[in-house]
């Protein structure tokens, strides 16, 4: 059975968007799961107050003089990534890509899906490229890719191929002068979960309103989302 929704955006012109739209029951459901493991991952303070992570490489006269970096520790990252899986992996039904496409057919709206392709770009690792593109051997370190090839070469999986493919890249730089890098994109991933999560919150009537901060704006250009 079908499920009437609507959400509006309040414009800073002051004009108002209404988006009614219509949810099955099993992506109602889908919504709801999504939810539950946003909930689980806001347990954790690492993804609360975000990732503490940091790198500093000094160069003098061409070579490499120094090299520092700070994460958090390793049991903190362990439990991050665990509770990030119903997000990240492609094959999970609560994955982030999944539910995003799942609203962008719901809501045939120019506004909502620019919504979802601003949010979409923080979680995909292009708004990271487009602060600063770190390469090794002609491979983005900081992107989908490199990130993935080291979540199943270290992480989820024992990948040995990803794995010799990740230490190609650090013949140079150790691997762990990059993890600050790849944690970045993790931290991209948390903000763009959540940021999507209070979406459906609105959507799905369980908050009356978010304030969704569009990207490359003021906060007083930001759009305010009602649930309808």
């Amino acid at each position: 059975m079908a499920r009437k929704v609507q959400i509006s955006v309040d414009r800073i012109d002051g004009t108002r968007l209404d988006m009614p739209s219509t949810l099955e029951d099993d992506e109602v459901v889908t919504l709801e799961e999504y939810l539950a493991c946003a909930d689980q991952l806001w347990e954790l303070e690492i993804a609360r107050v975000g990732v503490p992570a940091s790198f500093e490489l000094k160069v003098k006269d061409g070579q490499i003089e120094s090299i520092t970096s700070e994460v958090p520790p390793a049991a903190d990252i362990a439990a991050l990534l665990h509770r990030l899986r119903p997000f990240i992996l492609a094959d999970e039904r609560t994955s982030y890509s999944r539910v995003s496409s799942l609203l962008g057919k719901r809501f045939e709206y120019a506004h909502f899906r620019q919504l979802l392709k601003e949010q979409r770009q923080l979680f995909d690792s292009r708004n990271n490229q487009e602060l600063v593109r770190v390469t090794s051997n002609g491979t983005i370190i900081n992107s989908e890719q490199t990130l993935f090839d080291w979540l199943n070469a270290y992480e989820y999986h024992r990948d040995q191929e990803k794995r010799a493919k990740i230490e190609s890249l650090h013949r140079i730089i150790p691997l762990e002068h990059s993890m600050p890098i790849l944690l970045s994109l993790i931290g991209d991933k948390v903000q763009a979960i959540f940021q999507l999560a209070a979406l459906i919150a609105v959507v799905l009537g369980r908050e009356e309103s978010v304030q969704v901060v569009r990207r490359g704006s003021s906060r007083t250009d930001d759009d305010a989302v009602e649930s309808g």
